[in-house]
């Protein structure tokens, strides 16, 4: 099982490196857009959770109404940014 402890442990690292939620209220407007942009890619093209994850664990594969949801979510988020992005500017 330790080759196995090894993959994930390089993913979580990998995965840390691109989308840390410790870290996401450091981040600008403009970068919180794009990982939501991406998260809302990855999910809705299947690619999260990670294949090989879900061989080990099945039951977190999401369902359709799941997709949804987090590519709503992102979706909103995305557009509240924005506004308070556009709000800012028009204030300086």
């Amino acid at each position: 099982v330790t080759p196995t402890n090894f993959l994930i442990a390089d993913d979580v690292h990998k995965a840390r490196k691109r989308l840390n939620f410790s870290e996401w209220g450091k981040n600008k407007p403009i970068k919180i857009q794009g990982l939501l942009q991406m998260i809302d890619d990855q999910v809705s093209l299947k690619e999260m959770p990670l294949p090989r994850y879900l061989y080990l664990h099945p039951r977190a594969a999401l369902s359709e109404d799941e997709i949804n949801a987090i590519s709503q979510w992102a979706s909103d988020e995305q557009a509240r940014l924005s506004e308070l992005t556009d709000r800012g500017q028009k204030n300086n």
